[in-house]
């Protein structure tokens, strides 16, 4: 593979992983991704995250919409109730590990 092909095929893949990188790229995000991965497979009220985060209730809303957005969670609908958990669907985050093994890899070869 030519290094002009491998150089756009590597734009394109961080162009793709733009979203979930900047998802990723905040601490409140970030504690919310823990949050959700160390609560009951149900998942979190946004109740429950504005009492953890402290946060206003249209901030969380915001950073829900993120999330959600990049992936990297799912909505689970109870009658009036919104359960928030994360994605089963890992895909987002295989991509984005590809990406930095990928990087690793074209690292050494420039040396």
């Amino acid at each position: 593979i030519s290094m002009e092909k491998e150089t756009k095929d590597l734009q394109k893949r961080l162009k793709n992983a733009k979203i979930v990188l900047a998802a990723l790229g905040n601490e409140i995000r970030q504690d919310m991704i823990v949050q959700l991965a160390s609560c009951s497979p149900k998942g979190l009220r946004v109740s429950e995250f504005k009492t953890r985060c402290k946060l206003s209730r249209p901030s969380l809303s915001h950073h829900i919409k993120v999330l959600y957005h990049a992936k990297m969670i799912e909505v689970e609908h109870d009658g009036t109730k919104n359960y928030y958990r994360l994605s089963p669907n890992r895909q987002v985050i295989d991509e984005a590990i590809g990406l930095f093994d990928d990087l690793k890899q074209y690292d050494r070869s420039l040396k």
